[in-house]
């Protein structure tokens, strides 16, 4: 399991998840989430005190890796202006993160709306669409991660702030990016043989055109977490995290085009393989690259005032990696070996679109991988808004305990964090599962049985979303402890299970291998989570996990009397019955999903405050006091 912190818009590309992971795993990262965790983590605003310490004191720290202050940064700035320049920052930071999110979903929404979300066509480019991030994430995603941090703050508190070696570092990186790009793009056509299981020659051919579309955004994935993580280890946090919503705005801009020029899907049949072209394949394909070449693009802007001077620069001897590079190494092997769960899923998937072929009723209705993704996206969503918000904040300090050989106070640190970090992921699981059919219904564009099939598929993988977040958390753990090896046998063990599992699979119908995948996935959550717990007891020894599964289940009691409530409504609304008004238009569901959770989170807060919950006014508090202000 590897840290899961990038940028939203939509399915489960890399720039997709602004501050969280669009993965089932939790195997995707971006180098953005390593500079909100160890340059940014302090400018969060949302504080969890650890024992003896204020939770306005902790809000006010400088922002900074273990290593020192940011350049540019007041060396003896007093705490008021500290605090109040780490709110700004953290409203900035959050605000982004909301901003894609949503265009992310209302983007999903659209292309069910465009291609469908149960067709030959959707799937196909769900398997298409997933590749660059996948690939990105296999050959630099995680070894940015691991050293451009450290390298970049570094360089940057030097005399030229950084701009020779900065220029040598990126020039050397960006050829990487290019060549590399370069010959997975030509690879195309066998990459789609190898994931595409069963797919005809039809079918592959359109997958490989979409590929050859999309797989250029590898160098431009690279790009933007290159250019970001210099503008945030300068401070400049804003366009960083808001240039997704750029990606986003082109994203729907390309899909309203699509839909103008050749249609919408109406009922599953309008986009077929038959009548698929070249210049459908464009539109969709070169479109969403544009975005994501836009996302990347527009960080010169910021970056040119800074005014570092950089510029290409081939002289690589001498870059400074050496010193990073056994770190770098485990960390690449560690996502190449995370990363293989996704190509043997998506084979698996692509057994049930070729199966689709064998039906003589061709409208017939069965998930598929767009359908998976939807529910993915559902399911990883509350991690990515409040899971990574808690832990850019909880990240920091375990560096800082870490650095300082702090075991006892590094204890501390998760413990509380693991348990207020169960408080808002519990509530979110249980009244995801409540509303999931008339939410599947709206990520189905409007069609009940596909919004039901999604809805399923939710549910199975929420369960586990409390138990993802927190074995995410854990997995940060071993890398502010400068340990590399553990996180590569724990994505070990957790890919030979889903490799095993894989075969098992195969044995499920064709109509219900994406629930399998999905129960899968929920397992394998779990299954983190105890490897992750396991190595950490022995590396540090207690960290109370017993008051944390007290916290946990005094949350699930009070979720479950929600739920009671949540149910009843979402009944009255007909949300049970394909007929209701829940079911009656996209709208409608919007509403009903909306009374539903607000009703369930009045309840749950009013239980926890009943019984004294401690955990409730470390989350709520520092909300309020921006509030206040």
């Amino acid at each position: 399991m590897t840290d899961p912190y990038a940028p939203i818009s939509g399915g489960r590309t890399l720039t997709d998840w602004t501050g969280g992971s669009d993965s089932r795993f939790g195997l995707d990262e971006d180098a953005a989430g390593e500079t909100r965790g160890r340059t940014g983590s302090r400018r969060a605003g949302w504080v969890v005190p650890e024992q003896g310490e204020k939770a306005a004191g902790a809000a006010g720290e400088a922002s900074g890796e273990t290593d020192g202050q940011t350049a540019g940064s007041p060396a003896e700035e007093p705490s008021g202006a500290r605090a109040v320049r780490s709110t700004r920052a953290g409203l900035v930071m959050a605000s982004g993160t909301v901003a894609s999110r949503v265009l992310g979903l209302v983007r999903t929404v659209a292309l069910a709306m465009a291609i469908g979300a149960t067709g030959h066509i959707s799937d196909i480019w769900d398997l298409a669409n997933v590749l660059p991030n996948q690939i990105y994430g296999m050959i630099a995603g995680g070894v940015f991660s691991a050293i451009l941090v450290p390298l970049i703050i570094r360089a940057s508190k030097a005399a030229d702030r950084g701009a020779d070696y900065l220029s040598r570092l990126t020039t050397l990186l960006i050829t990487f990016l290019a060549i590399a790009t370069t010959l997975t793009t030509l690879a195309a056509p066998w990459i789609i043989k190898a994931i595409g299981q069963g797919y005809s020659p039809a079918q592959a051919a359109v997958a490989t055109q979409l590929a050859y579309f999309l797989l250029p955004q590898i160098f431009f994935y690279g790009m933007y977490a290159i250019l970001g993580q210099i503008l945030n280890a300068h401070e400049s946090y804003g366009p960083f995290m808001w240039s997704p919503v750029l990606n986003n705005l082109i994203a729907l801009a390309t899909l309203v085009f699509f839909m103008v020029m050749f249609g919408a899907e109406k009922n599953g049949m309008h986009h077929t393989l038959e009548n698929w072209s070249f210049q459908k394949s464009l539109v969709i394909g070169l479109g969403s690259t544009l975005g994501i070449v836009a996302q990347a693009v527009v960080l010169l802007i910021p970056l040119r005032k800074l005014r570092l001077g950089l510029r290409p620069n081939f002289k690589f001897r001498g870059v400074g990696l050496r010193h990073a590079a056994k770190l770098a190494g485990w960390t690449a092997a560690t996502m190449v070996i995370g990363n293989i769960p996704f190509f043997v899923y998506n084979r698996v998937e692509a057994t049930v679109t070729s199966y689709r072929d064998t039906l003589q009723d061709k409208s017939q209705v069965i998930a598929g991988a767009t359908a998976l993704n939807s529910a993915s996206l559902l399911y990883v969503l509350p991690h990515a808004v409040i899971a990574v918000s808690l832990a850019t904040i909880l990240v920091n300090r375990l560096s800082h305990a870490a650095a300082d050989g702090d075991h006892a106070r590094l204890a501390n640190t998760l413990n509380a964090g693991l348990r207020t970090l169960g408080l808002p992921m519990i509530l979110c699981s249980a009244a995801m599962i409540t509303v999931a059919g008339p939410l599947g219904f709206v990520f189905a564009s409007g069609v009940p049985r596909a919004g039901a099939l999604i809805g399923i598929a939710t549910i199975i993988l929420v369960f586990s979303a409390p138990v993802y977040s927190a074995s995410i958390f854990l997995g940060r753990t071993f890398y502010t402890l400068n340990d590399a090896r553990t996180p590569f046998f724990i994505a070990l063990g957790v890919a030979i299970f889903a490799i095993g599992m894989s075969f098992a699979v195969y044995f499920v119908h064709p109509e219900h291998r994406i629930f399998a995948i999905a129960l899968v996935t929920s397992v394998g959550n779990g299954l983190g989570f105890l490897a992750n717990h396991f190595f950490l007891v022995r590396m540090l020894g207690s960290y109370r996990l017993r008051t944390v599964f007290d916290a946990w289940c005094k949350y699930t009691v009070a979720a479950l009397v929600a739920s009671v409530f949540g149910v009843g409504l979402m009944w009255l609304l007909g949300g049970y019955g394909e007929g209701g008004f829940a079911w009656s238009g996209i709208l409608p569901a919007l509403a009903s999903c909306a009374l539903v959770t607000v009703l369930m989170g009045l309840v749950y807060l009013g239980i926890l405050r009943i019984w004294k919950t401690p955990e409730l006014n470390d989350v709520l508090n520092p909300l309020l006091s921006k509030l206040r202000r």
